[in-house]
């Protein structure tokens, strides 16, 4: 009788153990999604303002001054007929500067 206790208390203790592992696995799954909508949301304000910003301005060397130090060396940015500032997409990304400078030299050209 006291095998089977055992067998059983310990069966007992490894399905509990087992399942506040899920429970902790499935928790952390949760934290790490919802800090990635975070920062997804915090970069698209981020890119928000400063595409306001920029829009504010009007002189191409006034934006130039503003874009350049927010650049990021080596940003491997889209082609340029795929940036759009209204995008989803574009305005969650890091280098949404890059693109905004590179936009707003071609539009100082025309």
């Amino acid at each position: 009788a006291a095998f089977i206790k055992n067998k059983i208390g310990k069966n007992i203790i490894e399905n509990l153990v087992e399942n506040v592992t899920n429970i902790e696995r499935k928790l952390n799954e949760s934290i790490g999604e919802m800090k990635k909508t975070a920062s997804v949301n915090d970069q698209t304000k981020i890119n928000q303002k400063l595409k306001s910003d920029v829009f504010a301005m009007n002189s191409f060397l006034e934006k130039e001054n503003f874009l350049n130090p927010l650049q990021v060396a080596n940003a491997n940015i889209c082609p340029t007929p795929t940036y759009n500032t209204e995008d989803s997409y574009c305005l969650n990304c890091e280098w949404f500067a890059n693109c905004m400078l590179r936009k707003v030299k071609l539009e100082s050209k025309v």
